[in-house]
């Protein structure tokens, strides 16, 4: 890294940052380091992290600090105290200390061990064909309370100033047959707004046809961002109970290629909730 300029090291969203740091007298660019899991639990290389910006005021605004998936909550409390420990070094260099979920719907939550927050079995999507799938869905209460006590947990404990959800936040992560889920609550939600009374085989079927433009995709898609919502507005529940002036923010890729919606306001608006 060349620290005698601001390298951009990871982008985040310029509409995330409408939420995150829509603040008068915020400069910019807002120029973060992202640090993955095994830097911000390696104290040697986050001291040395620390020491070069210490030299070099301004390389960067902001360090996300990260953790992996959500744990017990003893786990995470105390991995969490970790993160905390290092926001006096952040003000002393005058970075914030932010925090980025890495891990929210997009990953893979089947290989699990004892320490992993149990989820009940209706909390999982389900594929176009029925299958159960090792995403959670954001619709059970059973996730939302997961997340609502990951983002309380992390925020308070990590002395964290703001915190970014990863892009992963999307139905389905890059798995063929999970471009949405069908579980029974998504369903309803779909009929719901489409004042209709599909099967799952029956929505799956029209959605997959070739018929042009059919009213039912969009409801389809703001179904899917109302999806997502639920999961930022469950962070931004926790994170605020934690600190109320905690910034919120989506590391926002484009939509229209990940399933989401048709843009990211449903996300960014629950993101605002509270603030």
């Amino acid at each position: 890294m060349n620290t005698n300029t601001k390298t951009v090291i990871l982008m985040g969203a310029a509409l995330a940052s409408v939420v995150a740091f829509g603040e008068e007298g915020v400069r910019w660019p807002l120029v973060t380091m992202r640090q993955m899991e095994s830097t911000t639990f390696d104290k040697p290389t986050l001291e040395a992290m620390y020491a070069i910006h210490a030299r070099h005021p301004g390389a960067v605004d902001e360090f996300w600090l990260a953790d992996c998936e959500a744990k017990l909550r003893d786990v995470m409390t105390a991995r969490a105290r970790q993160i905390g420990g290092y926001a006096e070094a952040s003000a002393k260099v005058g970075i914030i200390q932010g925090y980025q979920q890495g891990v929210t719907l997009g990953h893979d939550f089947s290989k699990r061990d004892e320490t992993s927050w149990a989820l009940p079995d209706d909390a999982w999507q389900i594929d176009r064909n029925g299958n159960r799938t090792g995403f959670p869905c954001p619709r059970s209460p059973a996730v939302q309370e997961m997340e609502e006590t990951y983002a309380e947990t992390y925020v308070r404990e990590g002395k964290i100033e703001s915190f970014w959800l990863d892009d992963d936040l999307r139905l389905g992560f890059c798995k063929r047959g999970v471009e949405s889920c069908w579980c029974p609550r998504c369903l309803k939600a779909l009929n719901e707004r489409a004042k209709a009374s599909f099967t799952r085989e029956e929505a799956v079927k029209r959605l997959n046809s070739n018929a042009p433009e059919d009213p039912l995709r969009k409801i389809w898609a703001e179904t899917r961002a109302e999806t997502l919502a639920e999961f930022a507005r469950a962070a931004a529940r926790g994170a605020r109970r934690a600190n109320p002036k905690v910034r919120m923010a989506y590391q926002a890729i484009s939509s229209a290629t990940i399933n989401s919606g048709e843009d990211n306001a449903a996300i960014l608006e629950a993101l605002s909730d509270g603030w």
